[in-house]
Order: structure tokens, then C-alpha cells, then sequence
């Protein structure tokens, strides 16, 4: 076969591939997002053997660049600028920010009252516990949680309540960032204190994807429809919701209070707005305000 033959060839198989994906971007966001991330912890985690958290940290950038290249294939360099725009969209109300960074975290000290028992963050003074909290969530940010939000929240949130709902797209949303994961908790021992056991591993991945994650996104969706689209909103949320519930002290009955408290609040948000999480469908749609079906108040 000739050079130009095979450039044919090689042109027309990316042309399918980008058709595809343009046809479909909200699946291939998620198979990129996953393929991304848990080839990465396969080969690290399990086949390596790295099973400590610090090398769990880079394949969780699986989503922010899955979310980058299908944006940028999909809606081309106008839409990625518009769409990084968001990531830094800062002009909200101070009271989201109020709340993101500490109402949320608050859901840790208050589940992690019961549990005390000297190992726990929120043991010392005081200032110590300002100083710590500050400290973890400036690492969740960018490591820790927050850099999953641009590919969550930022891409495939406003394109599935579009289709789906607010509430279905947050259900639908939470079971697929929980299950995605699946790896952390096989290869990293005791990955929020899910035990070495078949079973006990099962039980805290359904309890975490089906209670858990569902019930953050229930609230990251609430937050994010008040706040214009706010990826920013949603990257300090996630990190400030991980952040509190590190000062719980250790231990399996911990990790699973934590779990139903975001359950159990993700539940009255649903009761509170009656299903819509506060998504007000928008009249028009702009470049600046991107894909998303909402406009928040």
C-alpha cells in the first residue's frame, strides 16, 4: 500500500473516530475518563504495586482531560476556551462560597462527633484545626479530588441534566464517578477503610457509589446550578467535602457515617427543591455561560 494510500486510510479512520464522538460526546467522555484513568491504575496500582494513595493521584486526572479532548474535538478552540472560561468563573455570591468551604466540611466534624477517639484531626486546638483543614484543602484542590470536577461538573453534568433532568443526570452521574473508583479500592489497602476481604471491599464500593457519591453529586449539582455553571464552585466543594471528612477519625463505622450524612443531606436538597435542584431552564444559551441547561438563583 502506498504512503498516500495509507494517509487516506489513516484520515478517514479519524474522521469516523471524531464522528463518532461529536455524535456522542457524553459517552466517549466517560469511556476516555475511565480509559484513562484505570489503565493507569492497573499497570501502577495493581501491576506495579504502588498501592499507596500518592500514586493513586495522577490517574485521577483521567477526567479533566478526557473532558479537554472531547471539548476540544466536539466544540473545537472556541468552545474550550469557553469552556476552561468556567473553570475559573469566581463572580458568585458569597454565600455559595460560604457554604462550599464551610458548611460542607462541617458534615465531617458533625458525623465525626461520635467517633472520637484521639487520632482524629479535629482533636487539638482550635487553631490547629483551622490550620490543618487550610492546609488538606489546598492539596485537595489540585490533587486531591477537586481536579476530577472539570470533567464531572464542568463537561458532563450540563450536557446530561440537558437530556436527562438535574436529578436523573445527578443520580446517573454519581453512580458512574463512584464506580470509577473500582481500582483504587482492589489495589490501594484499606481505601477509605474498605477492608482486604472480596466482600468487604464490595459492600464499600456499593455503599459509597449508591449512598455516597450519589448524595455529593445531589449537592455539587444543587451548587453548581445556583452558581452559573461555577467549575470552581464545584472543584472547592469536592476538595472541602474531602477535607472534612479526613478529620473523622478512622475506621470502617466512620467512613460509612460519612457516607449516609452526604446521602441523608444530598436527600433533603432533592425534598427541598422538589426534584430540581434548582435548575431553571435557561431561555438562551451563550459561549460564556457554555452547555449548561440551567441558570441558577
Amino acid at each position: 500500500m502506498t504512503a498516500a494510500a495509507l494517509r487516506v486510510r489513516y484520515s478517514r479512520r479519524r474522521t469516523a473516530v471524531g464522528d463518532l464522538v461529536r455524535g456522542f460526546p457524553v459517552p466517549a467522555f466517560f469511556v476516555l475518563a475511565y480509559l484513562l484513568s484505570w489503565a493507569y491504575w492497573l499497570v501502577v496500582l495493581g501491576v506495579m504495586g504502588r498501592d499507596t494513595l500518592a500514586w493513586f493521584v495522577p490517574g485521577a486526572f483521567g477526567p479533566p482531560l478526557a473532558a479537554l479532548l472531547v471539548t476540544g474535538l466536539v466544540d473545537g478552540r472556541d468552545g474550550t476556551r469557553a469552556f476552561l472560561r468556567r473553570w475559573v468563573l469566581w463572580r458568585v455570591a458569597p454565600r455559595w462560597y460560604l457554604l462550599a468551604l464551610i458548611g460542607l466540611p462541617a458534615l465531617g466534624l458533625v458525623v465525626g462527633l461520635p467517633f472520637r477517639d484521639g487520632t482524629e484531626r479535629f482533636a487539638g486546638p482550635g487553631s490547629a484545626v483551622v490550620v490543618t483543614y487550610l492546609a488538606t484543602l489546598s492539596f485537595l484542590v489540585v490533587l486531591g479530588g477537586g481536579q476530577e470536577e472539570p470533567g464531572w461538573r464542568g463537561f458532563a453534568l450540563p450536557r446530561m441534566q440537558g437530556r436527562m433532568g438535574p436529578l436523573a443526570a445527578s443520580v446517573v452521574l454519581g453512580v458512574l464517578w463512584g464506580l470509577w473508583h473500582l481500582p483504587v479500592f482492589v489495589f490501594v489497602p484499606g481505601y477509605n477503610s474498605a477492608g482486604a476481604g472480596v466482600a468487604s471491599i464490595a459492600v464499600s464500593v456499593l455503599v459509597f457509589t449508591a449512598v455516597g457519591a450519589v448524595g455529593q453529586s445531589l449537592l455539587l449539582t444543587w451548587l453548581f446550578n445556583h452558581t452559573r455553571g461555577s467549575v470552581l464552585i464545584a472543584v472547592l466543594a469536592h476538595a472541602s467535602l474531602n477535607a472534612g471528612s479526613g478529620f473523622v477519625a478512622p475506621g470502617r463505622a466512620a467512613s460509612m457515617a460519612v457516607f449516609a450524612s452526604f446521602g441523608i443531606v444530598g436527600l433533603v436538597v432533592v425534598l427541598a427543591t422538589r426534584g430540581t435542584l434548582s435548575c431553571r431552564p435557561m431561555e438562551t444559551s451563550s459561549a460564556r455561560r457554555g452547555p449548561n441547561a440551567c441558570d441558577g438563583h
